[in-house]
């Protein structure tokens, strides 16, 4: 799973949650100059159903940003059909 911050303190370290702060940080990422941020594959999806939340918290401001986010199982591929 990947994702994409702004608005953070330059430099500053977020911490990235899953629905919920009471457990440990599933990523760590450090604002760039600018307050941003931008990762591909930050960690493997827990296995989810429904409507989740990604909880990015920043270390030095302790500014708390939530976003919201579905996950589905893909469907089974059917070898026999698929590429056509």
């Amino acid at each position: 799973m990947g994702f994409a911050g702004t608005d953070f303190v330059p430099g500053e370290v977020v911490q990235v949650f899953v629905n919920t702060r009471l457990s440990q940080p599933v990523a760590q990422v450090t604002a760039d100059a600018d307050g941003r941020f931008t990762t591909t594959n930050a960690f493997t999806l827990p296995d989810l159903t429904g409507n989740n939340q990604l909880i990015f918290v920043g270390q030095q401001s302790q500014t708390e940003v939530t976003a919201t986010f579905a996950a589905a199982t893909p469907p089974p591929t059917n070898p026999l059909t698929e590429g056509t």
